[in-house]
């Protein structure tokens, strides 16, 4: 019994120093590889940029201009957004659009096609 008892608790401690083993060599990876592409550095600059936002379309129309999306529409955006923060944010505080993109749709038209025709009723 003695025996058995030794050998169940060796098992379960080599299981959870592997499992946390694991987890330290899983997170120091995921460190590298975060510090080999920015990402610390992009949140950082991403961070920096909200805290201290203006109304800049100028920087807006060169980000659009890459995505095919028209000036008018940018204006637009633009000064919705600039109406719509003059109500709910602090008085004299601007806030700035840094780029506008086109939205990505949930699912490939390949994939809806599949999907309607799977689900099709018989």
């Amino acid at each position: 019994m003695t025996e058995t008892l030794n050998v169940v608790f060796t098992g379960l401690a080599i299981v959870f120093l592997v499992l946390l083993a694991l987890t330290f060599i899983v997170k120091m990876i995921g460190l590298l590889i975060g510090s080999i592409t920015g990402t610390s550095k992009r949140k950082k600059e991403q961070a920096a940029a909200a805290a201290k936002p203006s109304i800049q379309p100028e920087a807006v129309q060169s980000d659009s201009e890459e995505d095919g999306i028209p000036d008018e529409v940018v204006a637009a955006i633009t000064a919705a957004v600039s109406y719509m923060m003059q109500d709910a944010g602090e008085p004299g505080k601007t806030y700035a659009v840094k780029s506008i993109k086109r939205a990505r749709e949930a699912r490939p038209v390949w994939s809806m096609a599949g999907i309607a025709d799977n689900t099709r009723p018989f």
